[in-house]
């Protein structure tokens, strides 16, 4: 008689030998997508307020010839804020399999051995790895948009930034060609993101 683990597995292998029990690149793109719009959404409205009242008591104490020191330090602590806020929202979604974008698509994250949702501290490790990777991916756009040093960037730190930026694309891209559709986030911390599937 099969054990219910037995059977979990068996049912679990039945589901990847279709191919489209992985979530599709596009798929995970809308969803990334819609993440990302919800969560500037939220960030923005509260982030515009703490910044113009931060913005408004500088500027009455220089009207008045005083000096705030602890402005500068409120705006240094928006941005842990901003990282701890994105990285919670992640990290929790996948805990429960998806994230709001996840869901409007139909996709879900799966432990690959298990089936089941991925614990806190496979949730915590991939979403900072993701994060890492976005922001490798997004790094050579500072020779793009961002102001140069007054010496303009060596001929080391083009290469660095471009072999970084590679990284980053290649980490979220490499699912377009392997099997189980993983990112490098996705791969290292033993997760599939899947169309269907049961947790429990």
């Amino acid at each position: 008689m099969a054990t219910e683990k037995q059977e979990d597995n068996a049912n679990m292998a039945q589901d990847e030998a279709d191919e489209s029990y992985y979530a599709s690149f596009w798929r995970r793109l809308i969803a990334s997508a819609i993440d990302w719009t919800l969560v500037g959404f939220v960030l923005f409205v509260p982030g515009s307020i703490y910044m113009v009242i931060v913005a408004a008591i500088a500027l009455q104490r220089a009207m008045a010839h005083q000096s705030f020191p602890l402005g500068s330090l409120l705006i240094a602590l928006f941005w842990p804020f901003l990282a701890l806020f994105i990285l919670g929202y992640f990290t929790f979604s996948t805990m429960h399999g998806r994230t709001l974008g996840m869901r409007m698509v139909g996709i879900r994250a799966l432990h690959a051995k298990t089936g089941k949702p991925p614990s806190f501290k496979r949730s915590v490790v991939r979403s900072f790895l993701g994060l890492a990777l976005l922001s490798f991916a997004s790094l050579l756009l500072n020779v793009f948009f961002a102001d140069p040093p007054s010496d303009g960037y060596s001929t080391m730190e083009t290469l660095i930034m471009a072999l970084v930026t590679g990284i980053g694309f290649i980490g979220y891209l490499r699912m377009i060609w392997d099997s189980r559709r993983q990112t490098l986030h996705d791969k290292l911390t033993g997760v599939v993101v899947v169309r269907r599937g049961s947790a429990s």
